[in-house]
């Protein structure tokens, strides 16, 4: 997988619910030319500003002379790059709707988090962050939550198919770790043989297989029969059941 600062792919379906007005009455939409979502984010917000300015009612009606009232805009915790950045334009628009300086967002903005990230985000602050650094540090926080302990819980709760061959099961739990971006005892991304091997004899749906894998012995100096040995096996004693099974 690429790495934090790499960019994330656009999701086509959610671009296009950001080229559309939030306006229930308003029609106008971002032109497909514009692909950058950046510039389709500052397309948006000067549309907004140029045909519905803050204070002016649903209905179009003349502009308010109050601040708004509207609540903050909350960021789900199930958040990538996309929901993020929309996000952040929503607020911006929240703030300047309400007149608030950024002095002053700046004891609001863990408002806009749900409150167990916002007491993770709290400790070691020093109080005297900006707006614009409080913003860097929950997106550090809600955006990297989405590409690691999601894509690790998936990868531990693989579990053999149906009819599936050892060697198949053994090529998707390969093909899960590496996004998976933990590091091992070699400074590398990649899984340790130990936690894929564990991985796949509990993933296994053979009581017989895993009892001989379990009886395995590791090679001097290690505490886990190595993966390639596993899989092996594996499909050692599946061809021999499919033999037993022809021979009939």
């Amino acid at each position: 997988m690429a790495g934090d600062g790499d960019p994330v792919p656009a999701d086509p379906a959610a671009l296009a619910e950001l080229r559309k007005c939030e306006r229930l009455e308003c029609t106008f939409k971002v032109p497909n030319v514009v692909t950058d979502l950046n510039h389709i984010l500052q397309c948006m917000s000067n549309h907004l500003l140029a045909m519905h300015p803050v204070g002016q009612s649903e209905g179009g009606g003349g502009a308010a002379s109050g601040k708004s009232s509207a609540a903050i805009p909350v960021l789900s915790e199930d958040c990538d790059e996309i929901a993020y950045a929309a996000w952040l334009a929503r607020f911006e628009r929240w703030q300047l709707a309400c007149r608030i300086t950024d002095k002053q967002v700046e004891n609001r903005i863990l408002e806009a988090v749900p409150s167990q990230v916002a007491d993770t985000i709290v400790i070691g602050l020093s109080g005297a962050e900006t707006k614009y650094e409080l913003l860097v540090k929950i997106k550090d926080v809600m955006v990297k939550k989405k590409s690691i302990f999601l894509y690790r819980s998936d990868l531990h709760k693989l579990t053999q198919h149906c009819s599936e061959l050892p060697e198949r099961f053994a090529v998707r739990i390969r093909q899960a770790a590496p996004p998976c971006q933990l590091h091992s005892d070699s400074g590398t991304a990649d899984y340790s043989q130990d936690l894929l091997s564990t991985i796949f004899i509990l993933g296994l749906t053979d009581g017989y297989t895993k009892e001989k894998l379990f009886q395995l012995v590791p090679k001097e100096n290690k505490t886990t029969v190595e993966f390639d040995t596993l899989g092996k096996l594996a499909s050692e004693i599946s061809q021999a059941r499919e033999n037993l099974v022809r021979a009939r």
